[in-house]
């Protein structure tokens, strides 16, 4: 509307006109508003941009987390840092890595100083090079959140940290050890911690920390696992709990020894309680039922005995009791424990028959009864009121017919129903039960049928091992970490095994061995670099090309012919076991130059002639390695080699024709193997390894663990040296 015609105009009221100016009055505020915000733009200060800056610099390998760091962009835009709505002011500076591409490597550069008004520091998952966590991190008087978990830092723990005084959340953990602290001042200085995180920080000179701890009425969370604490008494000093408030404490891993100390019976506002392996003696004691907002309790690993509490918190969602020494009976003791998520009791003496009826727990969703006197009497009809993720019920009495209420399950990641007295065809069904299913042991019951094609599924352990599975080798896809089907009937030739050896595949662990299997073993083993644990019963001509073997078994079989000099190609080898067979001419001399890591050799009772080679891991064997070698001479042998010893007739024609398993073939691969009925491996070693590898949470420990290709054959190797060990000394006796 015109001004002028509004303003003249007789029908427009004078209450109308002075609306409408003041209408103008409040646009033209605006307008001139939006001009001086624009020309007056929070940005960070220039001198904590230069400090954010010269802190990238510290890093060799900046990454695409400080990617968006450039001269050119206020820093408050940049990723990871956030800064204060009015002042500008960095108050934020979160870069922990999510991955191992993304994570930073380099110094903590002290040029952070110059962010004074920093309030929030993640520095987590980055590696700092073992350096020590600097002093200047005590000068960030504004400072309430810390975190430098999992970073790589090592060294003592400075005492500048006590001058945080705003501090809410200290996150140290994941060091391995390699923190420690030595002077505790410090941390009783932060009375206002809300979080404490020193898990793997060495704490083993801190006699008092329940003192410290006590001084932090707004504590929420404690965690010291594996922290080489020893005491959990309260000391005199102490008249009362002060840290009331706490939430989840965890004291995981500690060499305590003692019992269950009734200090924790005053903390009614505990909601996780984590015990596990930390040397517990003694009875759960029934206290715990006052705990009423207890919804985690965690006390295996430990060595509780006596029966399960009667009333155990009615609140609990996850009971973890495995690998103790309780007794008596389950099903009374948790029934009334109508929330249950995890229940795992496995590896205990609980004797037990479990009906329909004892498992009416409709959240539950992993179950462990392995290694207890139980038997699961359920009908054929049964249809659970769970959907179960992990089963771990090995050695428990399932009845000789398959357990038809499995079918149900559309959600199992991992199954256990080993060693379970099952008789039976194994369904259709059950091959393709849940797409999400990873580890599959059904190992030594009298399970029949053929295996069908694996590829499709995402299986990566499966052990089928001592049943009567018959047909040709089921194919398997590239994601197969182990794959066991020893003591069966299989059939045909090993080519579904090397048509699944793909390029980039995962298999680390493969062992076919006392089937009936037959034909021509081909060289199809260049795919086979993961490899770590090999037994076919006899070994491929492609065996230099797998570098990365930790275990190679080859006792008892009939191979003939020298010890192959291409077996020092095999650098990683930690277990060496070639007895009982056929060899003979001397060991090759540079053996010790290249098995670095060898921990157990055995050559024992075979042909072998000449001297004994020394020198590094060589000079740890004793005479149990090289026994039943009667022209062997040399330590730690007696024979000594100055005394003439008669000539070797077994290496006089190596090329002879009556040699068929050649030894120095097994690298050349020039000879056509033919697969036979291979005894190599330890009688008994899943039985032996199933209970090394449920010595910790059956969940954490079995499953997980086998993802862990490390860690599985440094079990492995354990096992093979105790029995080792053993065989030893029955033969000193």
């Amino acid at each position: 509307m015109n001004l002028t015609v509004f303003r003249d105009s007789p029908s427009i009221s004078m209450g109308a006109r002075k609306l409408f100016i003041l209408h103008l009055l409040l646009l033209h505020l605006a307008h001139f508003s939006s001009v001086a915000v624009s020309s007056n733009i929070i940005r960070c200060p220039e001198t904590e941009k230069d400090a954010l800056l010269n802190f990238k610099q510290g890093f060799t390998n900046p990454s695409r987390l400080l990617s968006s760091w450039i001269t050119e962009q206020d820093c408050c835009k940049w990723e990871g840092v956030e800064c204060d709505n009015r002042t500008g002011h960095v108050t934020t500076l979160d870069l922990h890595s999510t991955s191992q591409a993304d994570s930073l490597r380099g110094e903590l550069r002290n040029s952070l100083l110059d962010l004074p008004y920093l309030r929030h520091l993640d520095l987590s998952h980055n590696d700092f090079l073992y350096s020590q966590i600097p002093d200047f991190i005590g000068s960030f008087k504004n400072l309430e959140y810390l975190n430098l978990s999992s970073a790589n830092f090592r060294g003592i723990v400075p005492d500048h940290l006590g001058n945080l005084s705003h501090l809410q959340y200290l996150d140290l953990s994941g060091s391995g050890g390699n923190l420690r602290v030595n002077n505790h001042e410090w941390l009783s200085q932060l009375s206002s911690l809300k979080v404490i995180d020193l898990s793997w920080v060495d704490l083993r000179s801190w006699n008092s920390w329940l003192d410290a701890i006590n001084m932090k009425p707004s504590l929420k969370k404690l965690n010291l696992s594996a922290c080489n604490l020893y005491s959990l008494h309260i000391p005199p000093t102490l008249p009362f709990l002060n840290f009331t408030s706490l939430q989840i404490l965890d004291l995981s891993h500690n060499p305590f020894g003692s019992l269950i100390p009734s200090w924790l019976f005053n903390l009614s506002s505990l909601a996780t309680l984590n015990l596990k392996n930390s040397e517990i003696q003694g009875s759960i004691p029934e206290t715990f039922q006052t705990m009423t907002s207890l919804t985690v309790l965690d006390l295996s690993e430990n060595n509780l005995r006596g029966e399960l509490p009667s009333a155990l918190p009615s609140l609990l969602k996850e009971v973890r009791f495995s690998g103790n020494r309780l007794n008596g009976s389950l099903a009374k003791n948790i029934m009334h424990l109508k929330h249950l998520v995890v229940l795992d009791v496995a590896r205990n003496s609980l004797k037990d028959t479990l009906t329909q009826g004892s498992l009416n727990f409709s959240d539950l969703k992993e179950l462990g009864l392995s290694y207890n006197s139980i038997v699961l009497k359920m009908s054929q009809s049964w249809i659970p009121s769970f959907q179960l993720d992990v089963i771990a019920l090995r050695s428990c009495q399932l009845g000789h017919r398959f357990p038809s209420w499995l079918r149900t399950q559309k959600t199992i990641s991992s199954v256990d129903i080993s060693d379970a007295g099952i008789s039976d065809k194994v369904p259709d069904w059950f091959w393709d039960l849940s797409p999400a299913m990873e580890h599959m042991n059904l190992s030594w019951n009298q399970l029949r049928g053929e295996v069908p094609d694996l590829s499709r599924f995402n299986l990566s352990v499966v052990d089928l091992t001592g049943n009567h599975f018959q047909g040709p080798l089921p194919h398997f896809s590239s994601r197969m970490k182990f794959f066991i089907l020893k003591r069966n009937s299989f059939s045909g030739t090993v080519s579904p095994v090397c048509e699944s050896l793909v390029e980039n595949n995962s298999l680390s662990f493969l062992d076919l061995s006392s089937n009936e299997l037959s034909g021509l073993l081909p060289d199809c083993w260049v795919n086979g670099t993961e490899l770590i644990v090999l037994n076919l019963g006899e070994i491929p001509g492609e065996l230099a090309c797998l570098v990365r073997l930790k275990a190679l078994d080859l006792s008892k079989n009939n191979l003939t012919g020298p010890i192959p000099p291409g077996i020092v190609h095999l650098v990683n080898l930690q277990y060496l076991d070639l007895s009982r067979n056929n060899l003979s001419c001397s060991i090759p001399p540079n053996m010790p130059d290249h098995l670095d890591f060898l921990v157990v050799l055995n050559l024992s009772y075979n042909h072998l002639s000449g001297e004994i080679p020394k020198g590094l891991q060589f000079d740890t064997f004793d005479n149990s390695s090289y026994i039943g070698n009667r022209y062997l001479c040399g330590p730690p042998l007696t024979t000594e080699c100055s005394t003439p010893l008669p000539e070797d007739p077994h290496c006089m024609n190596n090329n002879g024709p009556n040699i068929q398993h050649h030894a120095s073939d097994w690298l050349d691969g020039t000879a056509p193997f033919f697969i036979s009925m291979g005894a190599g491996f330890i009688p008994g070693f899943w039985a032996f390894w199933g209970s090394l590898l449920l010595s910790k949470s059956w969940r954490h420990a079995y499953f997980r663990f086998l993802n862990n290709t490390t860690d599985k054959i440094y079990v492995f190797i354990a096992i093979k040296l105790r029995n080792w060990k053993e065989r030893k000394q029955i033969n000193a006796e």
